[in-house]
């Protein structure tokens, strides 16, 4: 890939001996000096090693409502050569506490492959979440997995996380704009819009719009 940059693909060793599993193994990486220097003394070699799995490991934390009180969906699911993995692994979750305590929650297996397990928030702050999966591959080798998530539960919170509430402010002008009649035919026409389909709709979003306080 250059002078200073090597890259190499390792494939899994087939070993041909039955009793010998080609499933595991272990590798090793030998880094030697090219060149000798009186000067330097450390090694001068950075090393980057990524590997593939077909073993898959992806987990959820879904919150409906922030606000303190409120249940924390876990969802956790385990994939070997995209079939799920049941009745070969445990899962749970290692909650830590705003307050720094922690809690054990388990993640029991559902129909389809996937584990699931909740737990209540009890005070405003950030709750880590570390799920973790341990158990056997198709070929009888143990395997471990984990993943870190976060939920969160503030004062007075509502809806999802990553969700901004919305701003009433424009429904309510528009609302006042048609029952006020300030809104007339020309206007939708003027946008390309049928005037009468356009005050139905607008009619309609001001019924379902919940009272706010102050309204008549």
């Amino acid at each position: 890939m250059g002078d200073d940059v090597a890259y190499h693909r390792l494939a899994l060793p087939a070993v041909p001996d039955p009793a010998v599993s080609a499933h595991q193994g272990v590798w090793t990486a030998v880094l030697k000096r090219l060149r000798e220097s009186e000067t330097q003394t450390a090694l001068p070699y950075d090393l980057l090693v990524h590997c593939h799995s077909n073993l898959s490991f992806q987990a959820d934390a879904l919150q409906g409502d922030l606000r303190p009180g409120a249940d924390v969906a876990l969802i956790a699911r385990l994939r070997e050569y995209d079939v799920p993995v049941e009745d070969r692994a445990t899962v749970w979750a290692e909650v830590t506490w705003p307050s720094g305590g922690s809690h054990t929650v388990l993640l029991k297996p559902k129909p389809g492959g996937d584990y699931a397990g909740s737990f209540r928030t009890t005070a405003p702050g950030l709750y880590t979440v570390r799920v973790r999966a341990h158990g056997e591959t198709l070929h009888g080798s143990p395997f471990t997995r984990e993943q870190l998530l976060t939920a969160q539960a503030v004062v007075g919170g509502a809806g999802t996380p990553g969700q901004e509430p919305g701003d009433d402010r424009l429904v309510e002008l528009l609302c006042c704009l048609v029952s006020s009649g300030a809104i007339g035919p020309a206007f939708f026409e003027q946008w390309g819009m049928d005037p009468n389909l356009a005050r139905r709709c607008l009619a309609r979003l001001c019924r379902e719009r919940p009272d706010q306080p102050g309204d008549g």
